[in-house]
């Protein structure tokens, strides 16, 4: 070949590997070992606000803002030759003092010590950038519950590559002690750096999560082990070496599982690392322990059906009243399961894994067959989770229930857990209004438990509210829990909501919650639940105090309350576990 022809080929390959870059991106940048631009072509201008010229011999990361700089540090320092950088989002400092977002990739070509980055419109990536409310705000990683989202989308793809993907949950001790010691600005850079190399190494460059402020959660190939991910984020970060790296390691799909089952088994398990962190057993043997904590939650979800599916569940009532008369108002259904155990340990899993609508479809259905067959004057309210709300398919069949009962709709309402977080206030709003043009009452459980308590309120049209038994216990001696019931009292009747409290075991407290204007009381100074078909006694002045409380007897401590509060989501109620 001749030499014009040698140099003609050279400038068509040359051509080409721009129009190659250019189809993805609209800027190509060469980086020599250093990471120093040594080439660059595209639109300097719309990214970078100056010329080719001005940014020939200069530090890439120099151009970029903190969190980016931190992100592409760690992607030119563990940049082999032959890899590709999955999709980032990056903010570019402009030379005009603006700041551009844009998406960076790259690649290293084999024995050659360059690197070369395109960056492109965030458009072009629009499903990396359209949505960042289900970020952790300080690592810019996935916040617990749309990183469970992303790995339940990867386990239930078409494509059915789950089984060659690794799930590496990553404990980091004195994290806490370590934000203490060092700045503002060292202990962010920190945060960066880790979520950096996290999404380095994920399997996509988006699939890391911050599940608690010191555990976090990565996707990877399978042959990334949870040793390698301890020891290379320690190398990497700088501060990490002070830290204690706790990690495991698992399939994302184990062998012999469906995408459905393992979906659930996963989010279960993220759920439980998310709370509790590694346990020492798992730290000391991960692979047998994990295996036993899925092989129990597995055990778990089928059990949890076949309660469901085989009606293993009776009703228990309790009797809510007017405190002035005695008189029983409605009855609280509580669920029990037929060896007479509160259920709150499968309730929990439902919520965990996303079964709770099949539960309360299942106690509303039994709480209509009861209440056909009881006296005309007495009425019902039935626990809903807040997560069955969100649920499209628990709503249309819920609706046709109803639909089935119509007669009975008057006589029937329902109280909206919090056991499960809400996130999408007009949706549950609209969910709620759906049940109340049915023609039932719906209320809010343990008003004043949460700090999103006033908010709920705020955003939910409902009948009632019932006031969490913490204020309830020490009202007699508490100026400050008396003016926060008397408080909430006013405001309910303002909006003209009813105001129930819950937890009364004493004459004293009757007294005290008449004269703030509460006119509705539940608990033990009234009646325990009974499990069986709920009777209607006559209206009497309330009956006397248990033994325990009129012989003056401590009430339940703070220790035991907190304990109620977890426990008593539907299955608890008033008993004192």
């Amino acid at each position: 070949m001749s030499k014009p022809d040698a140099i003609k080929l050279i400038k068509l390959q040359r051509e080409r590997f721009l129009a190659f870059s250019f189809a993805m991106a609209d800027l190509l940048i060469e980086l020599d070992g250093d990471g120093r631009i040594v080439f660059i072509a595209g639109a300097c201008r719309r990214f970078f606000g100056r010329d080719e010229a001005s940014l020939m011999g200069s530090l890439l990361i120099d151009h970029l803002s903190g969190t980016s700089r931190l992100l592409v540090d760690q992607v030119l320092k563990h940049l082999d030759a032959g890899q590709r950088v999955s999709p980032h989002e990056i903010a570019i400092e402009r030379g005009d003092g603006g700041r551009e977002a844009a998406l960076l990739c790259g690649y290293a070509l084999p024995h050659q010590t360059v690197k070369y980055m395109t960056i492109g419109a965030p458009e072009r990536f629009a499903s990396l950038s359209e949505d960042k409310s289900g970020r952790d705000g300080e690592s810019g990683l996935h916040s617990a519950e749309s990183f469970a989202e992303r790995a339940r989308e990867l386990l239930e793809s078409a494509d059915g590559g789950a089984d060659e993907l690794t799930m590496t949950f990553m404990e980091l001790g004195g994290l806490d002690e370590l934000e203490k010691a060092v700045s503002a600005k060292d202990y962010s850079d920190l945060i960066g750096e880790i979520a950096a190399f996290l999404r380095l190494q994920s399997v996509d460059g988006d699939t890391a999560g911050r599940l608690d402020k010191s555990r976090f959660g990565v996707i990877t190939d399978r042959g990334v082990d949870a040793g390698g991910l301890a020891g290379g984020l320690v190398e990497a970060v700088p501060g990490a070496e002070r830290l204690t790296v706790s990690t495991h390691s698992q399939l994302l799909q184990p062998a012999g599982l469906s995408p459905d089952k393992a979906s659930r088994a996963l989010i279960h398990t993220l759920k439980r690392f998310q709370s509790e962190g590694l346990s020492d057993a798992v730290k000391a043997d991960p692979t047998s322990q994990f295996r036993d904590l899925l092989r129990e939650t597995l055990s778990s979800i089928e059990h949890f059906q076949e309660v469901i599916a085989s009606d293993q569940i009776d009703l228990a009532y309790q009797p809510i009243v007017e405190l002035a008369s005695g008189a029983v108002h409605h009855f609280e259904v509580l669920a029990r399961l037929k060896d007479g155990a509160s259920p709150f340990k499968w309730v929990t899993l439902g919520e965990s894994v996303g079964m709770i609508s099949a539960f309360d479809l299942t106690i509303c259905r039994k709480a209509l067959a009861d209440l056909a067959g009881a006296p005309v004057e007495l009425k019902l309210a039935v626990n809903l989770s807040a997560q069955s709300l969100h649920d499209e398919i628990f709503l249309d069949a819920i609706e046709a229930l109803l639909r089935q009962h119509r007669s009975l709709l008057p006589r029937l309402s329902f109280e909206v857990t919090e056991s499960a977080e809400i996130d999408d206030f007009q949706a549950v709003n609209a969910a709620i209004q759906r049940l109340r043009a049915q023609g039932c009452e719906v209320g809010l459980d343990d008003f004043g438990a949460g700090s999103a308590s006033f908010q709920y309120l705020q955003a939910f049209e409902v009948d009632f509210v019932k006031i969490d038994g913490a204020y309830v216990r020490d009202l007699a001696e508490s100026p400050r829990d008396q003016a926060l019931v008397k408080g909430m009292a006013g405001i309910c009747r303002d909006l003209g909501v009813a105001l129930v409290a819950e937890m009364i075991e004493t004459d004293e407290q009757v007294k005290m919650l008449q004269a703030v204007g509460v006119k509705l009381g539940q608990g033990y100074r009234f009646g325990r639940p009974q499990v069986g078909q709920p009777s209607l006694p006559r209206a009497s002045a309330p009956a006397p105090a248990p033994a325990a409380a009129a012989a003056g007897a401590p009430g339940p401590s703070a220790e035991a309350l907190a304990a109620l509060r977890a426990r008593r989501r539907r299955g608890a109620s008033d008993t004192w576990m």
